[in-house]
């Protein structure tokens, strides 16, 4: 019968070291009052048809209208798709001062440029302007707003199609992250992708500890 070799004491102590270490660091989590965002990113459906005779009043947060979304054409030569920034509200910008067409994931944070242009799709004597598809490829809006002194960071995710003489488009959905001053990435709908949260971290750790005390009572037995 092979009898296994029992590790070393050198080898039982860098072990029992390591676990301590976790266990220590569990119990300073455990001191820190944890910052809860497991409900933080405040997500809504929308679905809102947008043209000449519907605009649409986009609240994110339910206090204030954060920006307009509305369609305006000028006969054959003009046709765009804009948001009008209200109340303090900017979007993550980008090239040429038009607001940026934000691919699904792009953080929208403290240091994302911004601008109150809401120019998104424009069709003009012949040519297209602005960062959004002109043929209803969804892309999403960054929006910085403010309220009650704080700054808060959300999305808005837009559809627009613009032809000679016709605009159009959809606000499919928004989110934003309810706790001031934190990023969100577009798209996001939950925290649930979020690091793990200082209790969970915490819970690890003591794991760890209560490993280290089975350990001893083995090794003492």
């Amino acid at each position: 019968m092979t009898q296994r070799s029992r590790p070393t004491d050198s080898a039982h102590s860098d072990f029992e070291k390591r676990l301590v270490r976790y266990a220590l660091a569990g119990t300073a989590i455990l001191g820190v009052p944890a910052v809860s965002h497991a409900d933080s990113i405040i997500f809504t459906s929308v679905n809102a048809a947008i043209d000449t005779s519907n605009s649409y009043n986009a609240n994110l947060d339910g206090f204030q209208t954060d920006f307009t979304l509305e369609a305006e054409t000028g006969g054959l030569t003009f046709s765009m798709i804009y948001a009008d920034a209200l109340n303090g509200t900017q979007f993550v910008d980008t090239a040429g001062s038009y607001p940026a067409a934000l691919n699904q994931g792009a953080y929208i944070y403290s240091g994302s440029p911004t601008t109150t242009n809401g120019m998104l799709s424009v069709y003009l004597d012949g040519s297209y302007k602005g960062n959004w598809s002109n043929t209803g490829s969804p892309a999403y809006l960054g929006v910085v707003f403010q309220h009650s002194g704080g700054t808060y960071y959300g999305w808005a995710q837009i559809e627009t199609f613009v032809t000679s003489g016709g605009a159009s488009g959809e606000l499919v959905d928004f989110a934003y992250n309810s706790v001031a001053g934190q990023g969100i990435d577009a798209g996001q709908t939950s925290s649930s992708s979020a690091a793990p949260e200082p209790s969970t971290l915490a819970l690890y750790a003591l794991g760890a500890a209560g490993i280290l005390a089975l350990r001893r009572r083995k090794l003492d037995a």
